[in-house]
């Protein structure tokens, strides 16, 4: 630990919201825009109209402050193992222009409202004073590898661990973390007591539960370097409050809710106690920063570097767009004019319609990409959901030739799944058909490659459940509960686990007592 002047933050995630009108629409390469291009690392897929060496540049600052974050955020501990994709804008008024709506800065999304399966994506501008960039990318990166590892956390630590890691530099041979962003100057008394914070919905973090924008906005600043400057305390104040906040997210990180990891972890001090040591590190002259030996050497590689046509390009702001609340339609019929027969474009078709419940025309366009790449196992995964969708609305008396599809789909889908949703949906099927073995062997698969995501616990703990594990399944429903988020909660989460902890007392007040096993023999006398 080292020491450094005090200066309070204020992160560009909790600026005050800046009115954003469109300035023109947006434009791709051949309509006088910027040519847009996908860079790859190993943990990123960077797509961006920055200039060629721009970007280059971006993409290896990025992926080397990815690799320090990783060591730092989840120490000894793998990483989320499919790419991050990272949508950056040239500047912030492409950004604005394009999102053509009230955005404070970039954002993040795991699962956008278009997206049949979890694809995480961070949306950001590329700013014109070289800060805020790297800011928006390691606070919205820190969510995402927090996610991975932890599940489900009080909003307030996501938050704040956000924004702490988002101090992260590298100088000299060192990672620096705890340092602030920006100046801001505040009075202690006007930030949230520590109660108040550990009590905060999302709602109430970002000052959405105010009517007036200004007041909203003053409240999320304040919220936020709340949030920061707790987890601060806890990550870089006095020995004891390290020691049990390690104690407190090492219990979160073994599936313990977040109410009972506090308890286990601060339970025995008095509010008041932790209340008055929070305000006086506040009014510290100094704060420590946290130094550690930088992990890796030289620029990050890139693996590939490719153009990106412009019906992808428009595919790109369709999500964007969706995700951030704007209207996205004219994106898709941008992208249909301009590659009408891309299996691409078909697949987004497809997606759009089953959301918007169109069914046969979703079927039809998976169909269509199908025929084009007979194992993309994505439209395989999209036309597994969507005739699934179809079969529970269609009578009984004509399922037929829907059941026969949906079974040939989940053939053709069992060879080629990879992702975590397409596993879990493969291992629910052969559950279904009474292949207990193949079922957990797939959802466990899909475990390893999203052990923060509830729904692949869920799945687990159903096919341990249709196999008679029903101790097992309460577990994997446990943590299924434990990691789900408030933002995706299942209302049947509890009663599916009350109902395999039921099962499983049932069966063990069921099973024969087991023998009676002789006594030990007495020890050996001490010699």
């Amino acid at each position: 630990m080292s020491k450094t002047r005090l200066c309070p933050l204020l992160l560009a995630t909790a600026a005050l919201l800046v009115a954003c009108s469109s300035q023109h629409a947006p434009r791709t390469a051949s309509q006088g825009g910027a040519q847009w291009v996908a860079l790859r690392t190993r943990h990123l897929v960077i797509e961006t109209d920055l200039a060629a060496d721009d970007a280059r540049s971006v993409a290896e600052q990025y992926e080397a402050a990815y690799c320090e974050l990783a060591a730092v955020v989840i120490p000894g501990a793998e990483g989320p193992p499919e790419r991050t994709e990272v949508v950056l804008f040239r500047n912030e008024d492409e950004f604005h222009a394009t999102l053509g709506r009230w955005q404070a800065g970039g954002f993040f999304f795991d699962q956008g409202p278009l997206d049949l399966e979890r694809h995480p994506t961070v949306v950001m501008p590329h700013p014109r004073y070289g800060e805020g960039d790297r800011i928006t990318l390691l606070h919205e990166l820190t969510h995402r590898l927090v996610n991975h590892v932890y599940g489900t956390m009080p909003v307030w630590l996501n938050e704040g661990l956000a924004q702490y890691f988002s101090t992260l530099r590298i100088r000299d041979g060192e990672v620096w973390l705890g340092e602030p962003l920006l100046f801001r100057a505040y009075t202690a008394d006007v930030l949230p007591t520590v109660p108040a914070l550990l009590a905060m919905d999302r709602l109430h973090l970002e000052g959405r539960d105010l009517p007036d924008d200004y007041r909203r906005a003053d409240q999320m600043v304040n919220n936020y370097i709340a949030a920061w400057a707790l987890v601060h305390f806890f990550r870089n104040g006095p020995d004891a409050y390290r020691a049990r906040f390690q104690h407190f997210v090492s219990a979160m990180n073994r599936g313990m809710r977040a109410k009972d990891a506090w308890g286990s972890s601060f339970g025995d001090i008095p509010i008041a106690t932790l209340e008055a040591a929070y305000r006086g590190y506040l009014n510290a002259d100094h704060w420590d920063v946290f130094k550690r030996t930088l992990s890796q050497k030289g620029p990050a590689p890139i693996e590939s570097v490719e153009v990106i046509a412009d019906a992808d390009v428009h595919l790109l702001w369709l999500r964007a767009l969706a995700s951030s609340g704007s209207p996205a339609a004219s994106q898709l019929a941008e992208a249909s004019r301009d590659a009408p027969d891309s299996a691409e474009v078909a697949y987004w078709r497809g997606s759009v319609d089953y959301f918007a419940d169109r069914l046969a025309d979703a079927r039809f366009e998976f169909e269509a990409v199908l025929r084009e790449r007979p194992d993309d196992p994505r439209s395989l995964f999209g036309l597994a959901v969507t005739l699934g969708k179809l079969l529970r609305e269609t009578p009984a008396g004509v399922r037929a030739e829907l059941a026969d599809s949906l079974s040939k789909t989940f053939e053709r889908l069992a060879r080629t799944a990879r992702s975590a949703d397409e596993l879990l949906l493969v291992g629910s099927h052969f559950a279904n058909g009474g292949d207990s073995a193949e079922a957990i062997a797939r959802i466990d698969a899909a475990v390893a490659i999203a052990p923060g995501y509830w729904r692949v616990h869920a799945a687990r703990a159903y096919v341990l459940a249709k196999a008679g594990r029903y101790d097992e399944a309460a577990d994997a429903q446990e943590h299924a509960v434990a990691v789900a988020t408030e933002s995706e909660p299942s209302p049947s989460l509890d009663a599916d686990l009350r109902r395999y902890r039921a099962l499983a007392a049932g069966a063990a007040a069921a099973a024969p007592s087991p023998p009676q096993q002789p006594p030990l023999p007495p020890p050996p006398p001490s010699r």
